[in-house]
């Protein structure tokens, strides 16, 4: 079958000469796969479109928290250390000579940092993931050994 520029191939053109042709049921579901995909489409750009404005509004809400952190850290060294002076100047008026009030002020600071850091050195360590890491390592060896 010769076909020309002028009559351009259409759904009906491509069936075969078997004596199959299309129903309407046929073209309805097409129309209505069609549809659905209109609508699959739409709905995931809407999605990605809301998940951008999210992650736009999340990262200046993530910037406010890290610069109200800051402020907040520094409040509360100025509390710390009113509080310090305010013991040190206690310790003073016992009778507690000004040098050994201030050194006794810098080792209970010293055993605070210490005690504080032995806490982070410990939960520094769930944050390599340890458990996902030993049942990768476990992966990994069981699959060496089957290849």
């Amino acid at each position: 079958m010769k076909r020309s520029i002028a009559h351009p191939v259409s759904v009906e053109d491509t069936v075969p000469e078997s004596g199959f042709e299309h129903s309407e049921g046929a073209s309805d579901l097409l129309s209505e796969i069609g549809s659905l995909w209109r609508e699959l489409t739409a709905l995931t750009q809407e999605q990605v479109h809301l998940a951008a404005l999210e992650t736009q509004r999340a990262g200046k809400s993530l910037i406010t928290v890290v610069i109200a952190a800051v402020l907040l850290a520094i409040l509360a060294l100025g509390v710390w250390l009113g509080l310090w002076a305010a013991g040190i100047a206690w310790l003073v008026e016992q009778g507690l000579p000004l040098s050994g009030s201030l050194l006794l002020g810098v080792i209970v600071n010293l055993v605070a940092a210490l005690i504080i850091y032995g806490l982070i050195r410990y939960q520094s360590r769930y944050l390599q993931f340890p458990a996902t890491r030993r049942s990768l390592r476990g992966l990994s060896s069981r699959l060496r050994e089957t290849h």
